[in-house]
């Protein structure tokens, strides 16, 4: 994946849904990481909290890759975990 320029969208529930491409039946996420675009989407929620929960456990995919541990990247369990406590740490900073 090497250094790129990463950015990050608000985008609403509606073309969170045309951007994921989950088959018939799965809910909309609340976030979703486009790697051929360099891209983080952050679904536009009303709860600024829910939002930067969303960006941590993206952006944690987002690192996980780009340092080659795919292992790690395509656990989403621990990607859950890693983005929960990132986003408690900055929460707690403000």
């Amino acid at each position: 994946m090497g250094c790129h320029l990463w950015t990050v969208t608000i985008v609403s529930k509606e073309e969170m849904d045309t951007l994921f491409d989950g088959g018939e039946g799965n809910e909309v996420p609340l976030g979703l990481t486009l790697t051929h675009e360099c891209r983080i989407c952050v679904r536009d929620d009303p709860c600024e909290s829910v939002r930067w929960h969303a960006f941590w456990h993206e952006f944690v995919h987002v690192l996980t890759a780009s340092a080659g541990l795919s292992k790690i990247d395509k656990n989403e369990d621990l990607v859950e975990l890693l983005g929960m406590l990132i986003a408690q740490a900055q929460q707690t900073m403000e």
